[in-house]
């Protein structure tokens, strides 16, 4: 599982997490709503992300799944600005 931290471009998935397919190959993002449940992202590297317009909100989690069969990793770094949704510490 992982947060989204920082508000970046328009928070898609094609901002956040790009187009390549060396970091991106053998991807599946898992996105919960309590009104449809989960949604399916993955990413091929013939045809890159099944929706690149997904929005990931500043704060929201997500669930990874690198389904590498090498069990290789990548790292990325989210870049961008916290969101000015977020509380204040002492609310």
């Amino acid at each position: 599982m992982v947060s989204i931290p920082f508000k970046f471009v328009d928070n898609t998935v094609k901002y956040i997490f790009g187009s390549e397919a060396f970091f991106n190959e053998n991807l599946t993002i898992y996105k919960y709503s309590r009104e449809t449940g989960f949604t399916v992202n993955s990413y091929d590297a013939d045809f890159g992300w099944d929706d690149e317009s997904m929005i990931l909100e500043a704060g929201e989690a997500i669930w990874l799944l690198n389904d590498s069969p090498t069990g290789e990793t990548r790292h990325r770094a989210f870049r961008g600005n916290v969101s000015d949704k977020w509380r204040e510490i002492n609310e």
